[in-house]
């Protein structure tokens, strides 16, 4: 036995897919497939009849689950009222007539009652009774009583004996019209306010026709028909098809019928009956189903098995074709796209994709093909901007000593001179070329980042004068953290150059920074001439394509994109860059990235 399974498995692992797939169905479809039809032929006479018993049994239970389901769904709309705006009209003092104050509350609780309407078409009238004889309600269902005063009604005592539970009554006319538009049923609950005290009541009549709409959702196999009772006895609703429907000697034999499926015979034809009784509302649903749609199911049933004897071969060919279709033939696309890669040409795309397991490998596999695309591409990029990063940074070092050593001549002279606007803005000045041109790495503490744009903002706080106000908030503990070299310093120019400087109003720049959730927010506001939504639009726009694209030549490369390339390159999904601008009011820039504690000087990004 173990020599015949090895054989047979090195015979398969030899043969190709499509005769793998023949071989199976040889096996698997024609020897049971004779041995089935077999079987289930000589069982199914004795087999339907207890299935069709236990599928109406079945049918019985889902109908009164959907019903009880329903009658709990309606129940839950009687507790969704408390808010404190209604239980605050509620605890009112009767209303004088017309008074504004009669008008709000009553377009405040119409709008409660639209919310509850809209929620179910089924429900016919909604109503509010307080403890002060003040009446809300909503009613499709006809005119409301001129003077009805329901403590006087049983439902009413019944409803505050429950204290605060859900009453449920059966049909009846509705109490509070002067005339309706047939029978309800209805569910009312005490209001009670948090300390529990009595505020009033809230009556929901129910629609007839709702059982109706709710008994033809529930699958009608075996064509049965239903009733429903209520625990008087009462028909409360049938299918217009049930012949004996007002024949009281048949429906009182339908009354006491067991819950277990059994038959009966009424006007000379044989019927099974199945019923349920709902735990919730105490009716009864009974399942009515003529004999003769058990001999139908069990003519069908052997015409099934005669058809599907008849197109076994056709249905096998069908099957073989289709497998062949559906999964030797993607395979074998699939591997031949894979050799083109393995060759080196990343432009092989699968199409057609199917959602079946194949199709999701194809899918991946695009994924895949895209994804190392775009690592070369993204890899060669970043490598690109290093080393313009790094030809910037040699410019711009060409003699930094002897600038550097003018600026502190020219401060020297000032001081001399007594002219302090001039010793600051030197002293600033050379701060931020140090700073600029320092070697340190890419990352430094926000406290050296924060101390050069302090020296730029001295250098706009002599130039404006006294036309400009500056405040700078820097939470606890920030100082600390690291932060991307000459992030803030080319986002606070462009609040002056293309902000400020425009309105010729009094300036307002505020720098804040604080540390939350793991993250660095800093956020910087000017009250310059802002932007119109198409210009900030475009701006996003250009941001977003700067992350895509090398930066080129020119000023752009220290404006704000390359602020957002350089951190969306050091950071990538980690930080973000959001703009609020309203044109004559000014701009917000706020600026997100990890808080990191600053570790001392690392790698160039």
């Amino acid at each position: 036995m173990k020599k015949l399974l090895n054989s047979l498995l090195n015979y398969s692992r030899n043969i190709g897919i499509i005769k793998k797939f023949i071989l199976f169905y040889l096996i698997t479809i024609f020897i049971p497939v004779i041995i089935i039809y077999y079987v289930s032929y000589t069982n199914t006479v004795n087999l339907i009849q207890r299935e069709i018993q236990t599928s109406l049994s079945s049918l019985s239970v889902q109908v009164n689950n959907n019903l009880e389901d329903w009658l709990k769904k309606m129940d839950s709309m009687t507790s969704t009222m408390y808010t404190s705006a209604l239980l605050n009209t509620l605890s009112k003092e009767k209303y004088e007539t017309d008074s504004l104050e009669f008008v709000n509350d009553h377009r405040e609780f119409d709008k409660f009652f639209m919310y509850v309407l809209t929620q179910s078409n089924e429900i016919a009238s909604i109503y509010v009774f307080t403890q002060n004889k003040n009446m809300f309600y909503k009613s499709y269902a006809g005119s409301v009583k001129l003077h009805y005063d329901p403590e006087g009604e049983e439902w009413y005592s019944r409803t505050l004996n429950n204290k605060g539970k859900t009453t449920f009554f059966g049909l009846h006319d509705p109490w509070p019209l002067s005339s309706g538009k047939g029978n309800v049923f209805s569910f009312s609950r005490e209001i009670r306010n948090m300390e529990g005290e009595h505020l009033g009541v809230l009556l929901v009549d129910i629609k007839l026709n709702s059982i109706s709409q709710l008994i033809s959702r529930s699958a009608d196999t075996y064509n049965s028909k239903f009733l429903v009772m209520d625990n008087n006895g009462n028909l409360v609703y049938h299918d217009k098809e049930i012949e004996f429907a007002n024949d009281e000697n048949a429906l009182a034999k339908l009354n006491h019928s067991d819950t277990q499926p059994s038959t009966t015979v009424i006007n000379g034809k044989t019927f099974h009956l199945t019923s349920q009784t709902s735990d919730i509302s105490g009716w009864k649903i009974i399942s009515v189903t003529p004999e003769q749609s058990f001999n139908q199911h069990t003519l069908k049933l052997f015409v099934f098995y005669a058809i599907i004897t008849a197109i076994s071969v056709f249905v096998f060919s069908f099957m073989l074709l289709l497998l062949y279709l559906t999964i030797y033939r993607p395979i074998y696309r699939l591997n031949h796209s894979m050799k083109k890669v393995e060759a080196g040409d990343f432009s092989v795309q699968m199409r057609g994709l199917a959602k079946d397991e194949i199709g999701q490998l194809n899918t991946s596999f695009n994924q895949m093909v895209v994804k190392v695309k775009d690592l070369i591409e993204s890899e060669y990029k970043a490598t690109i901007l290093r080393k313009d990063a790094e030809l910037k940074a040699l410019q711009a070092q060409i003699n930094p000593h002897f600038l550097y050593n003018t600026l502190q001549l020219i401060s020297s002279i000032a001081v001399v001179k007594k002219i302090p606007e001039i010793n600051r803005a030197s002293l600033s000045l050379g701060y931020m070329l140090r700073y600029s041109i320092q070697s340190s790495g890419d990352l430094v503490p926000f406290k050296q980042e924060l101390e050069h744009v302090t020296s730029y903002l001295a250098i706009q706080k002599i130039r404006l004068e006294d036309e400009v106000s500056i405040n700078v908030d820097v939470g606890h503990g920030v100082e600390e953290l690291e932060i991307m070299k000459l992030t803030l310093q080319p986002i606070v120019e462009n609040a002056f150059q293309h902000g400020i400087d425009k309105r010729r109003v009094h300036g307002i720049v505020e720098l804040k920074a604080e540390a939350v959730n793991d993250q660095l927010i800093i956020s910087i506001r000017d009250n310059g001439i802002g932007m119109s939504e198409e210009t900030l639009r475009n701006l996003m726009t250009s941001l977003e394509s700067s992350v895509d694209h090398l930066p080129n030549n020119g000023k752009e490369n220290i404006g704000l994109s390359n602020v957002y390339s350089r951190l969306k390159l050091h950071y990538g999904a980690k930080c973000a860059i959001r703009i609020s601008s309203q044109y004559g009011e000014g701009t917000e820039v706020i600026i997100t990235v990890p808080a990191i504690k600053h570790q001392g000087e690392k790698h160039h990004v």
